[in-house]
């Protein structure tokens, strides 16, 4: 139930084959329009501008394969994640 009510958007349509929405991925798409924006940041810089208070951890875990460390603390966007992020 709180999974649901973070949510900010209900693009979630029935059946099991599509991906679905879920916050964290809608945290990780806000990230990726904000590096994709905006070239490389910090997690403090992401975390300031979009105020997802676990920008870092978001950045660091990677699970989506999105983001690239460019340097200690710095991050921006694989080739992956812009791809992802240009076809939403």
């Amino acid at each position: 139930m709180k999974e649901f009510s973070l949510r900010k958007n209900d693009v979630n349509v029935g059946g099991t084959k599509s991906k679905r929405m879920t916050h964290y991925r809608e945290k990780m798409i806000q990230i990726g329009q904000y590096l994709l924006e905006f070239s490389e940041k910090s997690p403090k810089e992401v975390m300031l501008y979009t105020g997802i208070s676990d920008a870092a951890n978001i950045l660091r875990n990677n699970y989506y394969q999105w983001f690239f460390k460019v340097d200690r603390g710095i991050y921006r966007l694989s080739e992956i994640g812009i791809k992802d992020i240009q076809g939403l």
